[in-house]
This record gives C-alpha cells, structure tokens and sequence, in this order.
C-alpha cells in the first residue's frame, strides 16, 4: 500500500481556507479511490515562484526519511519551474499529482514546462494590459484637460461673441473682430469664421 504525504499550497489571502479544503478534499478522494494512505499533511501559505518554502521542505525531508511519496493535489501547487520539477526528479524524490493519476516520470516533466510557459504568457499579459490602462489612462487625463481648457476659453469670449452678434455682424467680422481684440482659441489659435460658427451652434448663440 501506497503511503502518501500531502502537500498544499495556497497563495492568496482571505481565499486560503477554501483553496485548502479543495486541495485537501481533492487528495483525500484521491487516496480513497487508489487504496492508498497518507501519515502527513503540509500546508503552506506562499507564492510557487518562491522556491524556499518552509513547509515545503518539511515535506520534501519527511519523504525523505519515511519513504512516503509527495502528492499534490495539481502540478502548479508544487512549481511551475521547469528547473525545480526536474531538480525534483533528478535527486529522485517520489512525488504524484491526483489530477494527473496516469502521468509518469517524463509526462511530469513535460507539464511542467507548459505550467512555466503559461505563467510566463500570464506575465506578459498582466504587462500589456497594465500598459494599455496607463496609457489609457493618460489619455483620459489629456482629455479631460483639453475639455476644460475649452470651457474656460469659451466662458471668455461668450459674451464678446453675443454682444458681437446683437450688432448684427457676420461670422467673419466677429473672427476679426476677436482677432484685434487679443483673443485666441482654446489651442492658442487665431479666430477664423469657421470657429466662431461652431462656437455659435456648440453653445446655441443664434
């Protein structure tokens, strides 16, 4: 008969109850099916890119002297670092994953490197995304900015344009008018009559 040693990890806080009766219930029904045993639980609360993991080591040094065989309830629990599974392998600790029952040796060796080029791809895509909301971002601001530099431009001239109109004067003599009078658009540009048309219609002046 099979003796096993569990080892579960979590890694985010405030979900590691649930994420440790998952695992825990996972490798228990595991145990169960297979007519197999276990003699130790660890449990550990960290990041798997952080390969010194206290309890992990217990864990490992338990096997080690029991003879037990490590079983995680899915490959990423232990690592996903190509590097570390096989170190795993090459100094012949027996470790099984209850997801993958039928994997052996070589099959191990394989998800790994899919679980180290899906965290890799995971990072990268964090990355895009958080440049895409910065510039965003950034670009709200601007807006933003640009909008109220508009308001503010036209609260000025406002009045000048309506005083202006109640004269009777066309579109382009109000331009020139604006023009000699020192004032400029929003962008710091001269007045043209084109503008001041859609000033007219953006704030209904008719």
């Amino acid at each position: 008969m099979t003796n096993y040693c569990f080892y579960i990890r979590v890694s985010k806080r405030g979900t590691q109850i649930n994420g440790i009766n998952a695992q825990l219930n996972g490798l228990e029904s595991y145990v169960e099916t297979t007519n197999a045993s276990y003699s130790a639980i660890f449990v550990e609360e960290m990041s798997g890119a952080n390969d010194n993991r206290p309890a992990l080591q217990k864990a490992l040094e338990y096997c080690k002297e029991s003879g037990a065989t490590l079983l995680v309830y899915r490959l990423d629990r232990l690592s996903r670092k190509v590097s570390f599974i096989a170190n795993l392998l090459d100094r012949g600790i027996k470790f099984k994953v209850s997801t993958m029952p039928e994997a052996d040796t070589f099959q191990l060796g394989i998800y790994s490197c899919l679980n180290q080029q899906e965290r890799l791809l995971i990072s990268l895509r964090t990355k895009e995304a958080l440049q895409i909301v910065k510039k965003n971002g950034k670009m709200l601001g601007q807006a933003k900015l640009n909008k109220k530099r508009a308001d503010d431009s036209d609260k000025l001239v406002i009045p000048v344009v309506m005083t202006l109109l109640s004269q009777s004067l066309t579109q382009k003599s109000i331009a020139n008018r604006l023009n000699d009078d020192g004032f400029k658009t929003a962008r710091g540009l001269a007045w043209t009559h084109q503008k001041v048309s859609r000033l007219i219609q953006k704030h209904s002046l008719h």
